[in-house]
């Protein structure tokens, strides 16, 4: 018996090129009348539910979209539902391809959403970070690589490098990317960002489509110095396909490195 606010979906501006959850309205206006409804002597000892998802990116409806923006809707749907202490979260689960509202793996998130999850409700709940996920290579860092997965020429290939904390975390990692075209041609480096491996640390670099020329993909490859370790991952990375004219397609790739196959190769 009581209420869930649902509509975190609809409340969005554009973010960094991208259109996502406008956490800033949630908390000015929001928010306030949740609460001040929750205050009237009739919703007294009522249920509370808020719905948090990662976006919502159908690539063939030109309607409302709200990107994931890497994993910052993710991420801020949830810090703002913690903030009204209800009694329940919801998470979307769905099936279809493009919506990426779904929690659970899938090609492109991977175990990113499971990861982020964690460790905010580890954090949430006054407890120190989670165990390293089961099979988990706690030599490799908790740090997700994500970027959109298709482009129209001239689009700014943005990256959200995310690093979460576990009970393994230490120290900090330095990540350099290098975009290369489908046949190996170095297309850029990019500046150096620099994590906080105990910590939620987010990094976020651009790099202008349109100097791609003729290439059809954008592929990276992440170099990672971290505790006197340095590695190189750019087989296994999924790339970013350019399509030459208009794109609907706003979905973004969320790789968490630890979930990469070793060897494996995209091509």
């Amino acid at each position: 018996d009581g209420a869930r606010y649902c509509s975190y979906n609809f409340l969005t501006d554009v973010f960094d090129g991208e259109r996502s959850f406008d956490a800033d309205f949630f908390r000015k206006y929001v928010k306030p009348i949740i609460l001040e409804i929750y205050a009237e002597p009739e919703f007294k000892g009522k249920l509370l539910a808020v719905n948090v998802g990662m976006g919502h990116d159908n690539t063939y409806v030109g309607g409302q979209h709200n990107s994931s923006n890497g994993t910052k809707t993710l991420r801020d749907s949830i810090a703002c539902a913690l903030e009204l202490d209800p009694d329940f979260i919801t998470f979307f689960e769905w099936d279809e391809w493009n919506e990426n509202t779904g929690i659970r793996p899938t090609l492109w998130n991977s175990f990113a959403a499971r990861r982020v999850v964690r460790a905010m409700k580890a954090k949430a709940e006054g407890r120190g970070p989670e165990a390293p996920l089961e099979g988990d290579d706690t030599s490799i860092p908790n740090v997700i690589l994500s970027f959109r997965k298709t482009l129209a020429l001239g689009d700014s290939l943005r990256f959200e490098l995310l690093s979460v904390p576990d009970s393994a975390a230490k120290g900090t990692a330095v990540c350099r990317l290098t975009l290369k075209d489908e046949n190996g041609r170095v297309l850029a480096k990019l500046p150096a960002a620099t994590l906080d491996l105990t910590k939620m640390d987010e990094r976020r670099v651009k790099w202008d489509s349109a100097l791609a020329g003729d290439a059809c993909a954008i592929v990276p490859e992440l170099e990672i110095e971290w505790n006197g370790n340095r590695r190189p991952w750019s087989e296994g990375l999924p790339f970013a396909e350019v399509r030459p004219t208009a794109n609907w397609d706003r979905k973004w790739v969320l790789m968490p490195l630890r979930d990469l196959i070793d060897g494996a190769k995209c091509t």
